[in-house]
Protein backbone atom coordinates (compact mmCIF):
# COMPACT_ATOMS: atom_id res chain seq x y z
CA UNK A 1 0.00 0.00 0.00
CA UNK A 2 3.18 2.35 0.82
CA UNK A 3 4.50 1.39 -2.62
CA UNK A 4 1.18 2.48 -4.29
CA UNK A 5 1.23 5.98 -2.84
CA UNK A 6 4.60 6.66 -2.87
CA UNK A 7 4.19 5.78 -6.79
CA UNK A 8 0.68 7.89 -6.92
CA UNK A 9 2.98 11.01 -5.20
CA UNK A 10 5.61 10.80 -7.53
CA UNK A 11 3.19 10.68 -10.72
CA UNK A 12 1.12 13.70 -9.13
CA UNK A 13 4.96 15.90 -8.62
CA UNK A 14 5.92 14.91 -12.49
CA UNK A 15 4.39 17.68 -14.24
CA UNK A 16 5.49 20.04 -12.06
CA UNK A 17 9.19 18.90 -12.18
CA UNK A 18 9.25 18.78 -15.73
CA UNK A 19 7.55 22.39 -15.48
CA UNK A 20 10.16 23.56 -13.55
CA UNK A 21 13.10 22.61 -15.44
CA UNK A 22 11.30 24.14 -18.65
CA UNK A 23 10.68 26.94 -17.31
CA UNK A 24 14.42 27.10 -15.75
CA UNK A 25 15.88 26.08 -19.58
CA UNK A 26 13.24 28.84 -21.09
CA UNK A 27 14.86 31.41 -18.33
CA UNK A 28 17.98 30.03 -19.34
CA UNK A 29 17.65 30.63 -22.79
CA UNK A 30 16.50 34.70 -22.10
CA UNK A 31 19.87 35.37 -19.86
CA UNK A 32 22.33 33.53 -22.28
CA UNK A 33 20.66 34.40 -25.70
CA UNK A 34 23.07 37.35 -26.91
CA UNK A 35 26.08 35.88 -25.68
CA UNK A 36 24.88 32.10 -27.44
CA UNK A 37 24.49 34.25 -30.48
CA UNK A 38 27.86 35.57 -30.35
CA UNK A 39 29.65 31.99 -28.70
CA UNK A 40 27.98 30.81 -32.16
CA UNK A 41 28.90 33.17 -34.67
CA UNK A 42 32.48 32.97 -33.36
CA UNK A 43 32.54 29.02 -33.50
CA UNK A 44 31.25 28.67 -36.93
CA UNK A 45 33.80 31.35 -38.06
CA UNK A 46 36.26 28.82 -36.44
CA UNK A 47 37.19 31.03 -33.77
CA UNK A 48 38.50 28.25 -31.03
CA UNK A 49 41.51 27.58 -33.69
CA UNK A 50 41.95 30.84 -35.70
CA UNK A 51 41.60 33.18 -32.04
CA UNK A 52 42.65 30.40 -29.47
CA UNK A 53 43.63 33.38 -26.30
CA UNK A 54 40.02 35.22 -26.67
CA UNK A 55 38.39 32.26 -27.30
CA UNK A 56 39.76 30.36 -24.22
CA UNK A 57 39.05 33.38 -21.86
CA UNK A 58 35.46 33.79 -23.59
CA UNK A 59 34.55 30.07 -22.67
CA UNK A 60 36.04 30.60 -18.96
CA UNK A 61 33.51 33.73 -18.53
CA UNK A 62 31.01 31.88 -20.40
CA UNK A 63 31.53 28.18 -18.42
CA UNK A 64 31.89 30.73 -14.79
CA UNK A 65 28.08 32.21 -15.73
CA UNK A 66 26.76 28.86 -16.39
CA UNK A 67 27.51 27.80 -12.96
CA UNK A 68 26.26 31.08 -11.17
CA UNK A 69 23.10 30.39 -12.98
CA UNK A 70 23.14 26.84 -11.86
CA UNK A 71 23.18 27.94 -8.26
CA UNK A 72 20.48 30.43 -9.15
CA UNK A 73 22.76 33.09 -8.19
CA UNK A 74 21.89 36.50 -10.57
CA UNK A 75 21.86 40.22 -11.03
CA UNK A 76 25.08 41.86 -10.99
CA UNK A 77 27.35 38.94 -10.95
CA UNK A 78 26.39 36.91 -13.25
CA UNK A 79 25.42 39.87 -16.24
CA UNK A 80 29.06 40.91 -15.82
CA UNK A 81 30.48 37.07 -16.36
CA UNK A 82 28.18 37.05 -19.46
CA UNK A 83 29.08 40.22 -20.58
CA UNK A 84 32.94 39.72 -20.27
CA UNK A 85 32.27 35.85 -22.08
CA UNK A 86 29.93 37.93 -25.42
CA UNK A 87 33.15 40.46 -25.50
CA UNK A 88 35.73 38.03 -26.07
CA UNK A 89 33.81 35.75 -27.99
CA UNK A 90 33.61 38.94 -30.36
CA UNK A 91 36.90 39.35 -30.18
CA UNK A 92 37.53 36.19 -31.23
CA UNK A 93 35.33 36.48 -34.11
CA UNK A 94 36.83 39.67 -34.72
CA UNK A 95 40.73 37.61 -34.90
CA UNK A 96 39.20 34.55 -36.78
CA UNK A 97 38.41 37.38 -39.45
CA UNK A 98 41.27 38.95 -39.74
CA UNK A 99 43.28 35.02 -39.67
CA UNK A 100 41.65 33.88 -42.53
CA UNK A 101 43.43 37.18 -44.50
CA UNK A 102 46.26 36.30 -43.31
CA UNK A 103 46.58 32.83 -42.19
CA UNK A 104 44.91 31.80 -45.25
CA UNK A 105 47.83 29.33 -46.16
CA UNK A 106 48.35 27.20 -43.07
CA UNK A 107 44.09 26.97 -43.32
CA UNK A 108 43.86 25.73 -46.81
CA UNK A 109 46.97 23.16 -46.17
CA UNK A 110 44.98 22.12 -42.84
CA UNK A 111 41.82 21.88 -44.72
CA UNK A 112 43.48 19.56 -47.13
CA UNK A 113 45.10 17.25 -44.45
CA UNK A 114 41.98 16.88 -42.84
CA UNK A 115 40.00 15.95 -46.04
CA UNK A 116 42.47 13.05 -46.01
CA UNK A 117 42.23 12.25 -42.26
CA UNK A 118 45.56 12.96 -41.68
CA UNK A 119 45.53 13.49 -37.97
CA UNK A 120 44.93 9.18 -37.67
CA UNK A 121 47.39 8.43 -40.78
CA UNK A 122 50.05 10.64 -39.90
CA UNK A 123 49.30 11.69 -35.74
CA UNK A 124 52.69 13.01 -34.88
CA UNK A 125 53.49 15.42 -37.81
CA UNK A 126 49.77 16.13 -37.80
CA UNK A 127 50.37 17.52 -34.45
CA UNK A 128 53.21 19.33 -34.63
CA UNK A 129 51.36 21.52 -37.49
CA UNK A 130 48.68 21.71 -34.92
CA UNK A 131 50.78 23.16 -32.23
CA UNK A 132 52.95 25.25 -34.99
CA UNK A 133 49.30 26.29 -36.38
CA UNK A 134 47.98 27.44 -32.65
CA UNK A 135 51.47 29.65 -32.07
CA UNK A 136 50.50 31.13 -35.55
CA UNK A 137 47.00 32.19 -34.13
CA UNK A 138 48.32 33.60 -31.05
CA UNK A 139 50.93 35.33 -32.07
CA UNK A 140 48.33 36.89 -34.68
CA UNK A 141 46.34 38.11 -31.50
CA UNK A 142 49.26 39.93 -29.90
CA UNK A 143 49.83 41.71 -33.08
CA UNK A 144 53.25 40.16 -34.21
CA UNK A 145 52.13 39.70 -37.87
CA UNK A 146 55.05 38.63 -39.61
CA UNK A 147 55.48 36.02 -36.98
CA UNK A 148 52.01 34.96 -37.43
CA UNK A 149 52.61 34.52 -41.04
CA UNK A 150 55.69 32.62 -41.03
CA UNK A 151 54.23 29.88 -38.28
CA UNK A 152 51.52 29.89 -40.65
CA UNK A 153 53.31 28.65 -43.89
CA UNK A 154 55.42 26.62 -41.45
CA UNK A 155 52.82 24.50 -40.43
CA UNK A 156 51.29 24.53 -43.89
CA UNK A 157 53.98 22.76 -44.62
CA UNK A 158 53.89 20.50 -42.09
CA UNK A 159 50.08 19.52 -43.07
CA UNK A 160 51.26 19.32 -46.26
CA UNK A 161 53.13 16.26 -45.00
CA UNK A 162 50.74 14.78 -43.23
CA UNK A 163 48.23 15.07 -46.13
CA UNK A 164 50.93 13.27 -48.27
CA UNK A 165 51.44 10.37 -45.59
CA UNK A 166 47.76 10.19 -45.01
CA UNK A 167 46.92 10.30 -48.99
CA UNK A 168 49.24 7.05 -50.00
CA UNK A 169 48.09 5.31 -47.05
CA UNK A 170 44.39 5.35 -47.66
CA UNK A 171 45.88 4.44 -51.58
CA UNK A 172 47.83 1.95 -50.90
CA UNK A 173 47.67 0.71 -46.96
CA UNK A 174 45.67 -2.54 -47.93
CA UNK A 175 48.51 -3.16 -51.03
CA UNK A 176 51.05 -2.76 -48.68
CA UNK A 177 50.11 -5.10 -46.03
CA UNK A 178 49.10 -7.66 -48.92
CA UNK A 179 52.73 -7.46 -49.90
CA UNK A 180 54.07 -8.01 -46.60
CA UNK A 181 51.78 -11.38 -46.30
CA UNK A 182 53.57 -12.20 -49.78
CA UNK A 183 56.77 -11.60 -48.68
CA UNK A 184 55.99 -13.77 -44.88
CA UNK A 185 54.86 -16.43 -47.04
CA UNK A 186 57.97 -16.71 -48.76
CA UNK A 187 56.20 -14.90 -52.46
CA UNK A 188 59.94 -13.57 -53.21
CA UNK A 189 61.15 -17.32 -53.65
CA UNK A 190 57.96 -18.93 -54.91
CA UNK A 191 56.66 -16.18 -56.86
CA UNK A 192 59.42 -13.35 -57.32
CA UNK A 193 58.37 -12.14 -60.37
CA UNK A 194 54.65 -11.39 -59.67
CA UNK A 195 56.04 -9.76 -56.14
CA UNK A 196 58.60 -7.72 -57.76
CA UNK A 197 55.93 -6.08 -60.01
CA UNK A 198 53.64 -5.62 -57.26
CA UNK A 199 55.84 -3.69 -55.57
CA UNK A 200 57.19 -1.57 -58.46
CA UNK A 201 53.67 -0.54 -59.24
CA UNK A 202 52.91 0.81 -55.58
CA UNK A 203 56.23 2.83 -56.14
CA UNK A 204 55.38 4.03 -59.01
CA UNK A 205 51.93 5.18 -57.36
CA UNK A 206 53.69 6.95 -54.71
CA UNK A 207 55.44 8.78 -57.12
CA UNK A 208 52.22 9.47 -59.03
CA UNK A 209 50.80 10.80 -55.85
CA UNK A 210 54.10 12.88 -54.80
CA UNK A 211 53.83 14.87 -57.80
CA UNK A 212 50.04 15.17 -58.61
CA UNK A 213 48.49 14.50 -55.18
CA UNK A 214 45.26 16.59 -56.52
CA UNK A 215 44.89 14.88 -59.71
CA UNK A 216 44.27 11.21 -58.18
CA UNK A 217 43.33 8.87 -61.04
CA UNK A 218 46.35 7.77 -62.30
CA UNK A 219 47.65 7.02 -58.71
CA UNK A 220 44.22 4.97 -58.46
CA UNK A 221 45.02 2.94 -61.48
CA UNK A 222 48.16 2.06 -60.23
CA UNK A 223 47.47 1.50 -56.72
CA UNK A 224 44.58 -0.65 -57.64
CA UNK A 225 47.02 -2.75 -60.41
CA UNK A 226 49.91 -3.41 -57.40
CA UNK A 227 46.80 -4.72 -55.36
CA UNK A 228 46.09 -7.21 -57.81
CA UNK A 229 49.41 -7.87 -58.40
CA UNK A 230 50.15 -8.46 -54.81
CA UNK A 231 46.98 -10.90 -54.64
CA UNK A 232 48.42 -12.32 -57.50
CA UNK A 233 51.60 -12.99 -55.65
CA UNK A 234 49.65 -14.86 -52.94
CA UNK A 235 48.05 -16.97 -55.18
CA UNK A 236 51.00 -18.33 -57.35
CA UNK A 237 52.82 -18.45 -53.71
CA UNK A 238 49.90 -21.06 -52.20
CA UNK A 239 49.71 -22.89 -56.04
CA UNK A 240 53.05 -23.73 -55.66
CA UNK A 241 53.30 -24.91 -52.50
CA UNK A 242 50.55 -27.17 -52.95
CA UNK A 243 51.93 -28.60 -55.81
CA UNK A 244 55.09 -29.18 -53.83
CA UNK A 245 53.15 -30.82 -50.62
CA UNK A 246 50.69 -33.25 -52.61
CA UNK A 247 53.58 -33.90 -54.97
CA UNK A 248 51.46 -32.75 -58.22
CA UNK A 249 52.62 -33.81 -61.39
CA UNK A 250 53.07 -31.70 -64.48
CA UNK A 251 50.19 -33.16 -66.23
CA UNK A 252 47.85 -33.03 -63.65
CA UNK A 253 48.26 -29.37 -63.19
CA UNK A 254 47.95 -28.82 -66.99
CA UNK A 255 44.67 -30.87 -66.76
CA UNK A 256 43.31 -28.73 -64.04
CA UNK A 257 44.42 -25.62 -66.20
CA UNK A 258 42.56 -26.79 -68.97
CA UNK A 259 39.06 -27.42 -66.90
CA UNK A 260 38.27 -23.23 -67.10
CA UNK A 261 39.09 -23.55 -71.37
CA UNK A 262 36.43 -26.78 -71.19
CA UNK A 263 34.04 -25.09 -69.59
CA UNK A 264 33.92 -21.19 -70.93
CA UNK A 265 33.45 -23.69 -74.44
CA UNK A 266 30.89 -26.03 -72.70
CA UNK A 267 28.56 -22.26 -71.92
CA UNK A 268 29.89 -20.77 -75.56
CA UNK A 269 27.90 -23.96 -77.25
CA UNK A 270 31.78 -24.77 -78.80
CA UNK A 271 34.72 -28.00 -77.28
CA UNK A 272 37.84 -26.20 -76.49
CA UNK A 273 39.94 -27.74 -78.96
CA UNK A 274 42.88 -27.88 -76.26
CA UNK A 275 44.83 -30.59 -78.07
CA UNK A 276 46.34 -27.65 -80.65
CA UNK A 277 47.58 -25.83 -78.02
CA UNK A 278 46.44 -23.20 -75.58
CA UNK A 279 47.24 -19.98 -77.71
CA UNK A 280 44.62 -21.87 -80.74
CA UNK A 281 42.27 -22.71 -77.93
CA UNK A 282 42.13 -19.25 -76.79
CA UNK A 283 41.91 -17.44 -80.04
CA UNK A 284 39.31 -19.99 -80.99
CA UNK A 285 37.15 -19.40 -78.02
CA UNK A 286 37.78 -15.35 -78.57
CA UNK A 287 35.91 -15.80 -82.18
CA UNK A 288 33.47 -17.89 -80.86
CA UNK A 289 32.24 -15.37 -78.94
CA UNK A 290 32.90 -12.48 -81.77
CA UNK A 291 30.24 -14.90 -83.69
CA UNK A 292 27.93 -14.79 -81.07
CA UNK A 293 28.41 -10.60 -80.42
CA UNK A 294 27.85 -10.03 -84.28
CA UNK A 295 24.74 -12.78 -83.81
CA UNK A 296 23.37 -10.47 -81.19
CA UNK A 297 23.85 -7.62 -82.96
CA UNK A 298 22.42 -8.80 -86.41
CA UNK A 299 19.19 -10.20 -84.05
CA UNK A 300 19.40 -6.74 -82.34
CA UNK A 301 19.10 -4.61 -85.97
CA UNK A 302 16.34 -7.20 -87.04
CA UNK A 303 14.50 -6.19 -83.86
CA UNK A 304 14.89 -2.09 -84.65
CA UNK A 305 13.57 -2.77 -88.10
CA UNK A 306 10.35 -4.77 -86.84
CA UNK A 307 9.45 -2.19 -84.34
CA UNK A 308 10.04 0.64 -86.92
CA UNK A 309 7.57 -1.23 -89.23
CA UNK A 310 4.54 -2.33 -86.40
CA UNK A 311 5.19 1.66 -85.49
CA UNK A 312 4.38 2.27 -88.93
CA UNK A 313 1.51 0.33 -89.15
CA UNK A 314 -0.29 1.19 -86.41
CA UNK A 315 0.67 4.83 -87.27
CA UNK A 316 -1.52 3.99 -90.86
CA UNK A 317 -4.04 2.21 -88.69
CA UNK A 318 -4.32 4.68 -86.39
CA UNK A 319 -4.98 7.54 -89.22
CA UNK A 320 -7.46 5.50 -91.33
CA UNK A 321 -9.36 5.02 -87.87
CA UNK A 322 -9.06 8.64 -86.87
CA UNK A 323 -10.54 9.79 -90.48
CA UNK A 324 -13.75 9.49 -89.77
CA UNK A 325 -13.34 10.72 -86.76
CA UNK A 326 -11.59 13.80 -87.98
CA UNK A 327 -14.08 14.23 -90.80
CA UNK A 328 -17.03 14.15 -88.73
CA UNK A 329 -15.40 16.36 -86.03
CA UNK A 330 -14.40 19.01 -88.97
CA UNK A 331 -18.04 18.95 -90.18
CA UNK A 332 -19.34 19.61 -86.77
CA UNK A 333 -17.05 22.56 -86.35
CA UNK A 334 -18.20 24.18 -89.45
CA UNK A 335 -21.77 23.03 -88.62
CA UNK A 336 -21.74 25.13 -85.67
CA UNK A 337 -19.40 28.15 -87.18
CA UNK A 338 -22.36 28.48 -89.55
CA UNK A 339 -24.99 28.38 -87.07
CA UNK A 340 -23.30 30.79 -85.09
CA UNK A 341 -23.04 33.27 -88.16
CA UNK A 342 -26.66 33.35 -89.21
CA UNK A 343 -27.17 34.49 -84.65
CA UNK A 344 -24.30 37.32 -84.64
CA UNK A 345 -26.39 38.55 -88.10
CA UNK A 346 -29.40 39.02 -86.36
CA UNK A 347 -27.55 40.97 -83.30
CA UNK A 348 -26.51 44.05 -85.83
CA UNK A 349 -29.15 46.51 -87.77
CA UNK A 350 -28.38 46.95 -90.97
CA UNK A 351 -27.26 50.78 -90.17
CA UNK A 352 -24.50 48.97 -87.29
CA UNK A 353 -22.79 46.49 -89.01
CA UNK A 354 -22.13 44.13 -91.42
CA UNK A 355 -21.64 40.20 -90.93
CA UNK A 356 -20.06 38.14 -93.78
CA UNK A 357 -18.12 35.35 -93.95
CA UNK A 358 -15.18 33.98 -95.67
CA UNK A 359 -14.56 29.97 -94.53
CA UNK A 360 -14.81 30.05 -91.08
CA UNK A 361 -13.39 33.73 -90.49
CA UNK A 362 -16.42 36.03 -89.41
CA UNK A 363 -16.15 39.65 -90.02
CA UNK A 364 -17.93 42.13 -88.27
CA UNK A 365 -17.78 45.52 -90.04
CA UNK A 366 -18.68 48.73 -88.08
CA UNK A 367 -20.51 50.73 -89.93
CA UNK A 368 -22.17 52.41 -87.36
CA UNK A 369 -18.61 53.01 -85.33
CA UNK A 370 -18.16 56.69 -86.25
CA UNK A 371 -15.34 58.88 -84.75
CA UNK A 372 -14.77 62.67 -84.75
CA UNK A 373 -12.47 63.71 -87.26
CA UNK A 374 -8.62 62.93 -86.06
CA UNK A 375 -10.04 61.68 -82.94
CA UNK A 376 -10.02 58.15 -81.60
CA UNK A 377 -12.11 58.58 -78.56
CA UNK A 378 -15.27 56.59 -78.00
CA UNK A 379 -18.70 58.27 -77.44
CA UNK A 380 -21.11 56.72 -74.99
CA UNK A 381 -23.77 56.26 -77.97
CA UNK A 382 -21.18 53.63 -79.13
CA UNK A 383 -21.07 51.35 -76.30
CA UNK A 384 -24.56 49.99 -77.48
CA UNK A 385 -22.96 48.24 -80.75
CA UNK A 386 -19.73 47.61 -78.71
CA UNK A 387 -21.94 45.23 -76.56
CA UNK A 388 -23.46 43.86 -79.28
CA UNK A 389 -19.98 42.99 -80.66
CA UNK A 390 -18.85 41.66 -77.28
CA UNK A 391 -22.21 39.73 -77.02
CA UNK A 392 -20.93 38.07 -81.14
CA UNK A 393 -17.51 37.07 -79.88
CA UNK A 394 -18.91 35.15 -77.17
CA UNK A 395 -20.72 32.85 -79.66
CA UNK A 396 -17.10 31.46 -80.18
CA UNK A 397 -15.08 30.83 -77.41
CA UNK A 398 -11.79 29.53 -78.35
CA UNK A 399 -11.91 32.26 -81.26
CA UNK A 400 -8.96 34.64 -82.08
CA UNK A 401 -9.83 38.09 -82.54
CA UNK A 402 -8.31 41.19 -84.59
CA UNK A 403 -9.52 44.54 -84.51
CA UNK A 404 -8.27 46.67 -87.76
CA UNK A 405 -8.84 50.23 -87.77
CA UNK A 406 -8.85 51.85 -91.98
CA UNK A 407 -8.93 55.38 -92.57
CA UNK A 408 -9.29 57.16 -96.25
CA UNK A 409 -6.38 58.92 -97.90
CA UNK A 410 -7.06 62.47 -96.54
CA UNK A 411 -4.24 64.03 -95.40
CA UNK A 412 -0.80 62.78 -94.70
CA UNK A 413 -0.61 59.15 -94.82
CA UNK A 414 1.68 58.75 -91.63
CA UNK A 415 -1.13 60.15 -89.26
CA UNK A 416 -3.71 58.38 -90.81
CA UNK A 417 -1.52 54.92 -89.94
CA UNK A 418 -1.30 56.12 -86.43
CA UNK A 419 -4.84 57.19 -86.12
CA UNK A 420 -6.38 53.82 -87.45
CA UNK A 421 -4.22 52.34 -84.75
CA UNK A 422 -5.14 54.59 -82.07
CA UNK A 423 -9.15 53.55 -82.93
CA UNK A 424 -8.43 49.95 -82.90
CA UNK A 425 -7.02 50.24 -79.95
CA UNK A 426 -9.95 52.16 -78.16
CA UNK A 427 -12.38 49.21 -79.25
CA UNK A 428 -9.85 46.16 -78.42
CA UNK A 429 -9.58 48.21 -74.58
CA UNK A 430 -13.28 48.47 -74.24
CA UNK A 431 -13.71 44.98 -75.82
CA UNK A 432 -10.99 43.29 -72.95
CA UNK A 433 -12.20 45.76 -70.27
CA UNK A 434 -15.85 44.97 -70.78
CA UNK A 435 -15.72 41.45 -71.68
CA UNK A 436 -16.91 38.66 -68.84
CA UNK A 437 -15.28 36.24 -70.85
CA UNK A 438 -11.97 35.05 -71.59
CA UNK A 439 -10.74 35.44 -75.03
CA UNK A 440 -8.53 33.08 -76.44
CA UNK A 441 -6.22 36.18 -78.54
CA UNK A 442 -7.19 39.59 -78.82
CA UNK A 443 -5.36 42.08 -80.94
CA UNK A 444 -5.42 45.32 -82.91
CA UNK A 445 -3.76 46.69 -85.88
CA UNK A 446 -4.10 49.49 -88.10
CA UNK A 447 -3.19 49.63 -91.56
CA UNK A 448 -4.29 53.26 -92.17
CA UNK A 449 -5.04 53.94 -95.98
CA UNK A 450 -3.65 51.01 -97.41
CA UNK A 451 -6.34 48.82 -97.55
CA UNK A 452 -9.39 50.79 -98.79
CA UNK A 453 -12.80 49.12 -99.68
CA UNK A 454 -13.96 51.15 -102.27
CA UNK A 455 -12.54 54.46 -104.37
CA UNK A 456 -11.37 57.60 -102.47
CA UNK A 457 -12.13 59.91 -105.03
CA UNK A 458 -15.71 60.08 -103.87
CA UNK A 459 -16.69 61.03 -100.45
CA UNK A 460 -19.12 57.97 -100.24
CA UNK A 461 -16.29 56.01 -101.26
CA UNK A 462 -14.05 57.79 -98.43
CA UNK A 463 -16.68 57.42 -95.91
CA UNK A 464 -16.76 53.49 -96.46
CA UNK A 465 -13.09 53.63 -96.09
CA UNK A 466 -13.26 55.01 -92.65
CA UNK A 467 -14.48 51.71 -90.56
CA UNK A 468 -13.57 49.27 -87.92
CA UNK A 469 -13.45 45.77 -88.70
CA UNK A 470 -13.98 42.96 -86.20
CA UNK A 471 -12.44 39.67 -87.34
CA UNK A 472 -13.31 36.70 -85.47
CA UNK A 473 -11.06 33.22 -86.44
CA UNK A 474 -12.71 30.68 -84.61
Amino acid sequence: MKNKLKIISILFLLPFIFSTIINAQNKRDVVFKKVDEIKRKAEINGAAILSPISYEKAAEFYSDAEELFVKGITGGSLEAKINAAADHFQKAFNFSEAGKLKLNEGIEARNNAVNTEAATHASNIWYKAEKKFNDAAEQLELGNIEDAVEQSREAANLYRQAELISLKTNYLEDTYMLIEKAERMDADEYSPRTLKKAKSLAEFAEKEISLNRYDSKRAKELSLEALYEANHAIFLTNLIKRIKKDNVTIEELLLEIEEPFNAIGGALNTKANISKGYQYVKTQLLNRIDSLKKNVSDLQNENTLLVRKINLLDSEVGVEEAKPNSLRSKIATESSIRENYFEVQKLFKQSEAEVFKEGNVITLRLVGLLFDPSSSELKDFHFVLLKKVIEAIKKFPDAKVRVEGHTDSSGDSIMNLRLSEERAYSVMNYIKTNAKFKIKKLTASGYGETNPIASNGTRAGRAMNKRIDVVIMP
